[in-house]
């Protein structure tokens, strides 16, 4: 009787570790993750509007802007040649466009942008799945009753 409750415990403490190390850590990292790439895609469209702006109201000089320093502190800013621009393309590297290639390379990297989102939904999907079951598996081996009945699919 003692080695049945030994074991049940020992099955409830692996159980809870694996929730809890492995499974809500992951789905922590993986919410931070879509939330990062989220925000890099929310950036790059607000730049694609803006360059959209400029390219529709033909400004090719002395564009007056703010620029943030940090902080939400902003300076007045003059672009004097608005004929090019630099985009980082990633690992810390600039790239000098015109404003219809930098055009270009914004829709693609946010179609980029967008897919991986739609990998990390799904991944959150699974490790909330695997939550879910590994919550009832605890349920089930320390023999706690279901507060509430499974609904009934109903076929018309």
């Amino acid at each position: 009787m003692g080695s049945e409750r030994d074991s049940v415990r020992d099955k409830v403490l692996e159980y809870e570790n694996f929730l809890n190390d492995v499974l809500k850590r992951d789905l922590n990292s993986v919410l931070k993750s879509l939330d990062c790439v989220q925000k890099e895609c929310v950036e790059y469209m607000n730049l694609k509007l803006i360059i959209e702006n400029v390219l529709d109201n033909n400004i090719t000089h002395n564009l007056k802007t703010k620029y943030d320093i940090g902080c939400n502190f902003y300076m007045d800013a003059v672009i004097h040649d608005t004929s090019m621009i630099f985009l980082r393309v990633g690992l810390g590297v600039f790239v000098e466009y015109t404003l219809p290639e930098a055009l270009d390379f914004i829709d693609s990297h946010v179609k980029r942008l967008e897919e991986r989102c739609e990998r990390l939904d799904k991944r959150i999907v699974e490790l909330r799945a695997q939550i879910k079951v590994t919550m009832e598996a605890l349920r089930e081996v320390q023999g706690i009753p279901q507060l509430h009945t499974p609904r009934k699919v109903v076929d018309f």
